[in-house]
């Protein structure tokens, strides 16, 4: 309680509550979930590497508000590795 849980950032995402960090490169898609007690946000690798599960049930703010500012820095940084590429 009173520590930094998630951390985002224009480069990646810091999970502190499982010790993870993944990189805005490595993701394919960004999702949200629901159930009767939990609510979550699960990302999709690339290249189906797998699934990182972000529960948010200890993180300060909806799970809706949470999504959608990280949809937002995935969005910023998807189009600027995009054109990196060009």
């Amino acid at each position: 309680k009173g520590k930094i849980a998630l951390e985002i950032d224009g480069e990646k995402v810091n999970d502190y509550l499982k010790g993870t960090t993944t990189y805005w490169k490595d993701i394919f898609e960004i999702s949200e979930g629901y159930s009767k007690y939990n609510a979550w946000i699960s990302i999709s690798l690339e290249d189906g590497a797998g699934t990182v599960t972000i529960n948010t049930k200890w993180i300060t703010g909806s799970n809706k508000m949470i999504f959608n500012t990280m949809l937002d820095y995935f969005e910023k940084a998807k189009r600027h590795i995009g054109a990196a590429r060009l």
